[in-house]
């Protein structure tokens, strides 16, 4: 009897499990693509992402050294923009420990995530049952795609951040949930279901430590996507057993999600908050939804990497890379909607579950961008823009349906029509451009990039001059305590005419302020505008009276007075 064409999940993940052993031309040639992605993302974590660094980056190691500090997860005395328990701190801490407050731990750190990420995406795209060949080629566009533009490169590079960290968890739910639908019901495997079964409960606890904002990116969308997908049955016998079978993994998820805010209200006792992020629960004035709406397109097209657009000649090489940008962008969108206006036609389960939970996930961010704060900043559309990238290259290998790696350049085992193998293939092609643009725009970067920055002077002139305790505003406090490898301590502070200098406190720790013991000169950091308003300030007599000099280094001012004045900076 002639074998049918068609796979279901198990039949293609049992192929990829025996055909796994060998390794032939394309995994080989696919782990050479990824390992030289690697390396260029490594190259820019550890030099051009310094000329980009700001005090946003140093949220991740002060968050991990508050911890330290109070010697248990939160530490109450530290006012903080998010709340991550479950994130870069399992890694982030030991590295503070051992190394300090320093730069080089700070890159240690991001380059512990690029691994982290990069394992993560990998176990998603093995999960279903691709080869690895396919699946590291697919990482690899995964990570060149999120790393389109200098927002983009910061959120995922410059410090881990729930928009970045949401992926890597749902990555791994995803690829748990594919593993156990493909999972043979022998006793054999029997103990690895329930050891899949028991991670997912942790991950989704873990993720519920991380608030709703990574909740609203992982458990929500895929207890949705579980539910639409029994919804959606073909007959009401289909609906009944998909309802059977997905409310095993919902449970499990559900419970650990349950768990997890329990285990969050605890870790935050003593009144621990984080004010950044209310945006994802908070509405916005109904009279600016329309304007909210109208930003979609523009900023998300910015966050993928159209920025700077004034600057870029029509005929040249970076207007065509520009356009290979845009393209990949508007794909990255539309190829999942085409395959979920033809959802009954999609042959795979996990490539149907994938999809919903994209669909929900991007109902949930467009939602809350329109109607709640979150279109105040165009990367809190990342979770988006990352889950439209993996569902498209998910969608394009279907529609390549090649199986087995020796024939990704035959059509004989094709069981659809040709035409949707043409456009996987055109799809694919300008994909990869895209992401090889953003190759390019990094490889274009200097070593050195941004190193001779206002930022950069400012620790010259502060380490030149061995000086150990000041004040700045937040662009500048934090992002020079680490510049300087906390060879210098400077503390955030406000300045305006009214109110003169008073203490910032966000991203801070209230024991950060207290008299330096052995400091003998102090410092408060500003810049022209700044200085003119302390000028104007009630504050000035006093700080006028106790200032040794002034010093212009670039377009900042350095005003140096030699005691702790806790009275400008309460």
């Amino acid at each position: 009897m002639k074998a049918s064409r068609f796979r279901t999940p198990g039949r293609l993940d049992a192929l990829s499990r025996r055909g796994g052993a060998v390794w032939t031309l394309p995994d080989w040639l696919g782990l050479d693509f990824l390992l030289v992605v690697l390396a260029i993302l490594v190259f820019y974590i550890w030099w051009p992402s310094r000329g980009y660094f700001h005090a946003d980056n140093t949220d991740t190691i002060l968050w991990a050294q508050s911890s330290l500090e109070a010697g248990r997860v939160f530490n109450p005395d530290f006012h903080y923009a998010a709340l991550l328990p479950f994130g870069a701190n399992l890694w982030y801490v030991p590295l503070v420990a051992v190394g300090g407050l320093t730069m080089n731990v700070q890159l240690a750190g991001m380059t512990v995530f690029l691994l982290v990420i990069t394992l993560s995406l990998l176990y998603f795209f093995r999960s279903l049952a691709w080869r690895f060949g396919e699946s590291f080629f697919a990482v690899a566009l995964s990570l060149l795609l999120f790393s389109g533009s200098n927002k983009l490169r910061e959120i995922f590079w410059g410090h881990v951040i729930y928009y970045s960290l949401g992926i890597v968890i749902l990555s791994l739910g995803l690829g748990l949930l594919f593993r156990q639908r493909q999972a043979p019901h022998d006793d054999e495997r029997k103990s690895k279901r329930w050891f899949r079964a028991v991670l997912l409960v942790l991950l989704s606890l873990g993720a519920a430590t991380n608030g709703f904002q990574v909740m609203a990116v992982f458990a929500v969308p895929l207890l949705g996507a579980l539910a639409l997908e029994a919804f959606l049955g073909a007959d009401r016998e289909e609906r009944r057993h998909l309802f059977r079978r997905n409310g095993v993994p919902a449970a499990q998820i559900f419970s650990g999600t349950a768990l997890g805010v329990l285990l969050l209200v605890f870790l935050r006792r003593d009144g621990v908050n984080a004010g950044y992020a209310e945006a994802y629960t908070t509405w916005s004035a109904s009279d600016t939804w329309q304007a909210s709406f109208q930003k979609i397109v523009p900023d998300y097209l910015r966050l993928f990497g159209a920025e700077n657009t004034s600057t870029i000649h029509l005929l040249s090489l970076d207007s065509l890379l520009l356009g290979l940008v845009l393209l990949t962008a508007w794909l990255v969108v539309i190829i999942p909607l085409l395959q979920l206006f033809h959802y009954k036609n999609i042959r795979s389960e996990s490539t149907r579950l994938l999809l919903l939970t994209h669909a929900i996930q991007s109902f949930i961010l467009l939602f809350l961008y329109v109607v709640g704060k979150l279109s105040g900043a165009n990367w809190r559309l990342t979770p988006l823009l990352a889950t439209s990238v993996i569902s498209s290259l998910v969608v394009i290998r279907d529609w390549l349906r090649v199986p087995r790696s020796d024939e990704w350049f035959s059509r004989t085992d094709v069981d659809h029509r040709p035409e949707a193998w043409r456009f996987a293939i055109v799809f694919l092609a300008v994909i990869a451009g895209g992401a090889l643009a953003n190759a390019y725009a990094i490889l274009k970067m200097p070593p050195d990039y941004g190193q001779n920055s206002q930022l950069y002077l400012d620790k010259n002139y502060i380490l030149s001059n061995e000086l150990e305790y000041g004040y700045a505003t937040f662009w500048q406090a934090n992002a020079l305590t680490l510049l300087t490898d906390s060879q210098c301590l400077v503390r955030a502070v406000e300045v305006n005419a009214e109110k003169g200098s008073h203490l910032r406190d966000y991203q801070n720790m209230d024991s950060w302020y207290e008299v330096q013991p052995g400091v003998e000169e102090y410092f408060l950091l500003l810049t022209q505008a700044e200085l003119a308003d302390l000028r104007t300030s009630p504050d000035w007599l006093l700080l006028q009276s106790q200032l040794s000099k002034i010093e212009q280094v670039g377009q900042h001012i350095f005003v140096h007075f030699p005691e702790h004045l806790p009275e400008l900076f309460e």
